[in-house]
């Protein structure tokens, strides 16, 4: 398992925070952090399953799904082609849905 303390740390520190948007929306304190963990447990999970990909699948996940870059300013960042980073998405997002276990939750 990879080394969680970065993650901890970031947690702690936003973690009142993300409590106090979550508690006007659902009024009940339990529920917000409910959802604070849960969520946080997921981003985890997907972090240690994005470190398992080949750098260049990573690179385009992380680009294209996280900072929301099309598809052909992607190809321009990492020089190559459209359909390569098309490939490199399918292959990353297929390999992310048998290690997260849901492939209808990944990246959609």
């Amino acid at each position: 398992m990879a080394d969680t303390q970065g993650f901890e740390e970031f947690y702690t520190a936003t973690v009142g925070r993300l409590l106090g948007q979550l508690f006007p929306v659902t009024g009940d304190l339990h529920e917000a952090e409910e959802i604070v963990q849960e969520v946080s447990v997921e981003a985890l999970a997907l972090a240690e399953a994005l470190r398992t990909l080949p750098m260049h699948q990573r690179q385009a996940i992380v680009l294209h799904h996280l900072v929301d870059l099309p598809v052909e300013e992607v190809a321009a960042i990492l020089g190559t082609r459209s359909g390569t980073i098309k490939s490199w998405l399918a292959r990353g997002r297929r390999t992310l849905a048998t290690r997260l276990g849901d492939p209808e939750e990944v990246l959609s």
